[in-house]
């Protein structure tokens, strides 16, 4: 049988760093405090822009930013004949803060948006005194052609009185249901595998490996109830959506997991698998221990065996250190059935501040230039990561510097390969993809709509409670998979996850993605 599996992940990544201005260079730092003070010193050069743009401070990276920034402006300056500054805020209340600046008379020549809105309204280009670009993108921003091509509908979105007021750019927002199997290459070679296209012939691997005794104890299959489940159903052909939401195409109906007759062999099956040692979930108190994808676990071998989501290994570099290949070995699970979409339109900000030219200008060269964009994705070169050929490689006592700025920064075009990424992986990952049963378009609307928060709906609580965590159910996990050892009947399990709401979720899917 052939899996056909959708894994709907809203991602957006944002790697985060703590910095401080200096007004000898109007940089930033690294810091140890988790603080940032975004304050401009106004300088006197008249030959420079200021970019302005949004990070988040939760985590703290030993970044040189005042390195890369240097080369950034050194490039431009040698390119363009201007030099450029940057500075930045966090993501909370960025967007008020930017608008309270420039409507200061504050030096802010281009931007991004934080969030970016999905149309331009004329209240946005007076909020933030965004310049006409109609006539001037085809002279200064001439990379912008090869979107407006692809995306006509950008007109649409960006569009106001007949004037463009805004300049398209990528956002780095990856959505995808396409998923893997990782394992250990010891034990790989120990169980004679040599390929896994989709979950069924894992399990059908897996259980010829349990009666021949070669996995047992540590080495078993790592894998939460819930993941198991939708992997399960997707042997049937089954379309994840949401929410533990499928489309079914049998039926070409919308309906939860627990009314399809295979959700119960599902459970059975992991149930079985549980009490018997040869299943374990993913350790609760995740407090003291590295997360699946990371280095850490890779270094300490804790996951033997285990499936991940291709865009959580994407985000955590994972596939960009020798240690990772070294230790393991990656089956892509139905690829070619799969949707990745790694990036949708958004719009840079320009501001009409007398600086409209240099900043598409601007805007341009880091959309095209691949040495600038290889610092605002990865960082300095031969400091935060190495390249392999083409590609990029990162080493345990080098910094992570993947997507460092923030995720609204992506261009497919200038994308680099991870050193241990396959190439067809890469090529997935660079396009966007949309295998769906029905227009991704909708598909993709639904979700807005939801995430909205129609009134009398709580998707945040839906979304707990499907998911089996402890804010919804109101159930530890490790009090859930006790339960599961000593016998929960699916029964019991299909309440825990039940919602009164579920029929008002089911009718906004159906109402968008069935014709």
């Amino acid at each position: 049988m052939k899996i056909k599996f959708i894994w709907l992940y809203l991602f957006i990544i944002i790697m985060i760093f703590s910095a401080c201005s200096t007004q000898a260079d109007n940089g930033l730092k690294s810091g140890t405090t988790g603080q940032i003070d975004s304050r401009y010193e106004e300088q006197n050069s008249t030959n420079s822009i200021l970019y302005y743009y949004g990070v988040n401070t939760h985590s703290n990276r030993d970044m040189d930013f005042n390195g890369i920034f240097n080369e950034i402006s050194l490039i431009t300056e040698n390119v363009l004949g201007f030099s450029v500054k940057f500075d930045f805020d966090m993501p909370v209340d960025y967007l008020k803060l930017l608008s309270q600046r420039i409507n200061s008379g504050d030096q802010v020549d281009v931007f991004d948006f934080l969030p970016a809105p999905d149309h331009i309204t004329m209240d946005i280009v007076s909020q933030y005194k965004l310049a006409d670009c109609t006539d001037l993108l085809s002279m200064y921003y001439p990379a912008s052609q090869k979107l407006l091509d692809m995306h006509p509908e950008i007109m649409d979105s960006y569009v106001v009185d007949n004037k463009l007021y805004v300049a398209p750019g990528y956002i780095s927002s990856a959505r995808s249901n396409l998923y893997a199997i990782i394992i250990d290459r010891t034990l790989q070679d120990k169980i004679g595998l040599t390929e896994i296209n989709d979950f069924s012939e894992f399990l059908e691997v897996y259980t010829e490996c349990i009666g021949k005794g070669l996995v047992k104890g540590d080495n078993v299959f790592y894998c939460d109830i819930d993941s198991f489940i939708r992997l399960y159903l997707k042997c049937y052909g089954y379309f994840y959506v949401e929410f533990g939401i499928f489309y079914d195409p049998k039926s070409k109906e919308i309906v939860p997991m627990e009314n399809t007759p295979e959700f119960i062999e599902a459970y059975l099956m992991y149930q079985n698998m549980y009490q018997d040692g040869y299943v374990r979930e993913f350790p609760v108190d995740t407090n003291n221990l590295p997360p699946v994808n990371s280095l850490d676990a890779v270094l300490e071998n804790r996951y033997p065996i285990y499936p991940s989501k291709y865009l959580n290994m994407v985000a955590s570099c994972i596939l960009g250190y020798k240690q990772f290949d070294e230790r393991y070995v990656l089956h892509t699970l139905n690829a070619d059935e799969s949707f990745y979409m790694s990036y949708r339109i958004a719009p840079y900000g320009v501001t009409d501040h007398g600086k409209v030219k240099e900043a598409l200008q601007f805007i341009n060269l880091i959309n095209t230039h691949q040495e600038v964009y290889d610092l605002l994705r990865y960082g300095q070169k031969d400091t935060n990561y190495i390249l392999a050929g083409e590609k990029v490689e990162f080493t345990p006592d080098v910094v992570i510097g993947y997507n460092w700025r923030s995720s609204v920064f992506y261009n497919p075009d200038l994308e680099r390969q991870f050193a241990y990424e396959d190439n067809d992986n890469y090529s997935i990952r660079i396009n966007n993809k949309a295998n769906t049963p029905f227009s991704y378009q909708k598909y993709l609307e639904s979700l807005l709509y939801i995430g909205g928060r129609p009134e009398g709906l709580d998707p945040a609580l839906f979304s707990a409670i499907r998911s089996l965590s402890e804010y919804g159910i109101g159930l530890k996990k490790f009090e859930l998979y006790k339960k599961i050892k000593n016998d929960l009947p699916v029964e019991e399990f299909i309440k825990l996850i039940w919602c009164s709401d579920m029929q008002e979720f089911i009718d906004i899917f159906k109402s968008f993605l069935i014709e």
